[in-house]
């Protein structure tokens, strides 16, 4: 249990740092203003930040008898959707952080571009899906949260929001990548 409670919180952290990586990429792309200090500290500390996730999870299922998802997989179905995730973020996660590289430095050609775009909402899809199935079981973990029904109003708010936020960020984001992408060499 200690380890599903330590990652409960480096969890909350993750959102955190979430919201402050997109909250700073908007900024940076509306006001094309490029710090790589301020994006590899914030990058390198998020990184950071998953590999312990990462290794706490993989702990927590150590620990823990997995049978029971097998055997209660329509009651689970939220737990199948975060490991689902993880696994989509696992595999994008490279392309997620060489996009912006290849895209200003013209590295690829426009159906290239236009995958890397598709890439790119898979990504933020994957996200969007790992922390609405999670947050709210971090909060349950800590022993923040125990009443199902304000867990429901909580998921919903939490869902609406970041849906509202990353399709935001997405169309600011993805709007200046094309501009970069067709105003260069």
């Amino acid at each position: 249990m200690k380890y599903k409670k330590y990652n409960a919180l480096i969890g909350l952290v993750l959102i955190a740092l979430l919201i402050v990586h997109l909250w700073y990429e908007v900024w940076s792309y509306k006001a094309f203003y490029y710090n790589p200090l301020v994006t590899k500290v914030l990058g390198y500390g998020f990184a950071v930040c998953v590999g312990i996730h990462a290794l706490l999870s993989i702990c927590a299922l150590v620990h823990h008898d997995s049978r029971q998802l097998r055997m209660y997989a329509a009651y689970n179905v939220r737990t199948i959707v975060q490991r689902l995730s993880v696994a989509g973020l696992l595999i994008l996660f490279p392309l997620h952080i060489k996009t912006g590289d290849w895209i200003t430095g013209h590295k690829v050609s426009p159906a290239g571009f236009t995958g890397l775009m598709i890439l790119q909402v898979l990504f933020w899809l994957m996200v969007y899906l790992h922390v609405t199935t999670s947050f709210t079981r971090a909060l349950i973990t800590l022993g923040l949260l125990e009443n199902r029904s304000v867990q429901k109003i909580i998921d919903t708010a939490a869902a609406v929001l970041l849906a509202v936020f990353l399709i935001y960020a997405g169309i600011v984001i993805i709007q200046t990548q094309m501009f970069l992408y067709t105003r260069g060499g």
